[in-house]
């Protein structure tokens, strides 16, 4: 149950009519409290038990005509515990309400000034105030007759005893409470600070103490206030006036943040792991975890889309690839080992929001979706990491094809030259892989057919393979693992170091040439940490060419 109810709404010059007829009875009806000494005799009714018929069938007349009067305090007491006095309670209040709404903007802030139960100022009539003390009655009076703009209104209500402990019992203490709080009233408004005004007037009812409040702008045309406002308004005085008592809820919630956070980079960590893009893998008949090989087509298929220039962060990249993050982002949180830790996250931060929002049933929905799909100024720590993966999966890639382009041109030269292996179980998926083998050494599209002639006879159904596989060339482990399963024993060239000593001079370059690429591939195994290395080999396996070619051109 909210502890803290806000009721807003708001009047334009179009109703004038209306706002002109409420200032005299709000700061002036009887019981009003003067200079601090006229308190209102709280009134005590004998209405013990249940609902009768005729209050619920008027209750569900008033709510379902106007559904805000959910938001009063009494109408939540009236739902825990249905007896005659909430019953009545919520009537009066729904009733005192709804008559507030036909009031003018000037009326209004005559009523609320002047009505039996304000706390009147010392030495006046009213209890009109500002952020400067007590507010000039006729002054704001003469402001609103002439004022051809919107005046926003709020009702901030607490219950006696959540009055009384947290000190907001008189019109001095919610007078400090607003002043330090109105600026960000205007800011969630739209309105400069130097054009915002308000006025409040603080009314000590005996269930529950509750605050008027109107604000207004110089400005005519500024000013907007949605939902979004609303609720972040009531957020903002909610962890003033319960401080206290959020604070502890807010350490175990970022206690569970932290938790969520670190397990999800782990979980991503171990996954990118086991799916790294290399050549060197498991074999075929290892079991390969479904979820691994998922988020790895995953992060390989958002490494394509992701800029080539720029922030490597989730905020900077195209509305494509933030789409396929928030993809994976959700996908991981609702793994096994995350659920109970997301779960616990999101019931920590329902516990805060209702200090101040009655109904939370979509609460989970809303703030999942807000935290898998986050907008500007909103936490994205788990989007960083993933597009950061993608980002090593993208770097490595790039890498592997400088190293592997030159290995795989073996296997290519083998295409024509062997039948298809007996054991290939899925001639179109190693078409595919070849497909991509070919598009990384940029060959065109008859040399790749004739690539697939051996697997794919049909040249139609070749060229649809192809188009996929031009459409995103990189090889996974998967396509690698099944190329080499195929063809591995046709392209090894089964070299070490004593053979490549015993070997005559000329065809050392050949030998050396698959004796160097094999340990580029070794060192590509981990791109990011070995690549200074990787191109000094590279250098000198072409220093290694230039001096071969060079000797055999003296011998000649």
């Amino acid at each position: 149950m909210a502890r803290l109810i806000m009721y807003s709404d708001f009047l334009s010059n179009k109703e004038k009519p209306q706002i002109l007829n409420s200032l005299e009875y709000i700061a002036k009806r009887e019981g009003v409290e003067i200079n601090g000494k006229q308190k209102l005799i709280e009134q005590k009714y004998d209405l013990k038990g249940l609902v009768t018929k005729k209050q619920e069938e008027l209750i569900t007349e008033v709510v379902t005509k106007y559904p805000d009067t959910k938001e009063l305090l009494e109408y939540q007491e009236y739902t825990n515990q249905s007896t005659k006095q909430n019953a009545s309670n919520f009537i009066t209040m729904a009733t005192q309400r709804l008559e507030e709404l036909a009031f003018t903007n000037a009326d209004y802030m005559k009523y609320i000034s002047e009505r039996p139960g304000v706390e009147i100022n010392e030495n006046d009539t009213h209890g009109l105030f500002n952020k400067d003390g007590v507010a000039d009655l006729s002054h704001v009076k003469s402001t609103f007759a002439d004022h051809q703009g919107v005046v926003w209104r709020d009702v901030i209500s607490l219950r006696r005893e959540d009055a009384i402990e947290v000190g907001l019992d008189s019109r001095e203490a919610w007078q400090k409470m607003l002043s330090s709080h109105m600026n960000k009233k205007a800011e969630l408004l739209g309105i400069p600070q130097d054009e915002f005004h308000w006025c409040a007037a603080f009314h000590d009812e005996s269930f529950h103490p509750h605050v008027h409040v109107m604000s207004w702008s110089d400005n005519l045309a500024a000013g907007y206030q949605d939902v979004h406002a609303i609720e972040k308004f009531k957020s903002v005085l909610a962890n003033d006036i319960f401080e206290n008592e959020m604070w502890l809820a807010k350490e175990l919630k970022n206690e569970v943040r932290i938790d969520l956070e670190t397990e999800y980079k782990n979980k991503l960590d171990e996954i990118v792991k086991d799916a790294s893009i290399a050549f060197v893998g498991k074999s075929e008949d290892e079991n390969i975890n479904p979820i691994v090989m998922n988020v790895e087509n995953k992060l390989v298929d958002l490494s394509s889309v992701l800029k080539e220039k720029g922030s490597r962060v989730y905020g900077y990249q195209t509305a494509e690839a933030k789409d396929k993050t928030d993809d994976l982002v959700s996908y991981l949180l609702h793994q096994e080992e995350l659920r109970p830790l997301l779960k616990e996250y999101v019931e920590s931060n329902q516990r805060l929001v209702e200090f101040y929002k009655k109904d939370t049933s979509q609460f989970a929905e809303e703030f999942l979706n807000k935290m898998i799909h986050p907008e500007k100024g909103d936490r994205k720590v788990l989007h960083n990491a993933v597009v950061a993966a993608a980002y090593e999966i993208k770097d490595a890639n790039y890498s592997k094809q400088i190293v592997y382009g030159e290995q795989l041109h073996s296997l290519n030269q083998k295409l024509s030259e062997y039948t298809v292996p007996h054991d290939v179980k899925d001639k179109e998926k190693l078409a595919l892989a070849i497909s991509k083998v070919g598009f990384l050494q940029e060959k065109n599209l008859h040399e790749i057919v004739e690539d697939l002639k051996p697997l794919i006879d049909d040249e139609e159904k070749a060229m649809e393979i192809m188009l996929d596989a031009k459409d995103n060339s990189l090889l996974t482990k998967t396509e690698t693992r099944m190329i080499n399963n195929a063809y591995d024993e046709r392209i090894d060239e089964k070299v070490d170091f004593e053979n490549y000593e015993k070997t005559n001079e000329s065809i050392k370059q050949n030998v050396a040439e698959s004796l160097i690429m094999r340990f580029m591939t070794f060192l590509s195994n981990d791109t990011n940490e070995h690549n200074h290395e990787l191109k000094r080999i590279q250098s000198i396996k072409a220093e290694d060419r230039m001096l071969i070619r060079h000797a055999q051109k003296q011998r000649r």
